[in-house]
């Protein structure tokens, strides 16, 4: 994985990487996004701590259904975060709508 001269890592740069080629990117609205930190949220009530250009990692208890995700996304959405990680199992069609 390449990096940028200052020693910041991207969100493309992650997605990018061969050690993620397994995950799908359903949406990213800037690949410059800064990643500065990385939170896996075990309880929803973990997501409303997490800080701006924080990459959210869902565990499987948090993701189950579609409401979960929503109000994750959401949690993460106010809170600058640069990208959501939900377990590919847990993805539905309407999931992935909203």
């Amino acid at each position: 994985m390449s990096r940028p001269s200052n020693g910041t890592v991207e969100l493309r740069h992650l997605i990018d990487s061969r050690e993620l080629h397994d995950l799908t990117a359903r949406y990213v609205a800037s690949g410059a996004s800064p990643v500065r930190d990385l939170a896996l949220i075990t309880d929803i009530e973990e997501i409303a701590s997490i800080g701006p250009d924080t990459v959210v990692l869902l565990s499987q208890g948090v993701a189950l259904g579609g409401w979960m995700i929503s109000s994750a996304l959401r949690y993460a959405w106010e809170r600058k975060a640069c990208a959501l990680i939900v377990p590919e199992q847990s993805l539905s069609e309407s999931v992935i709508e909203l």
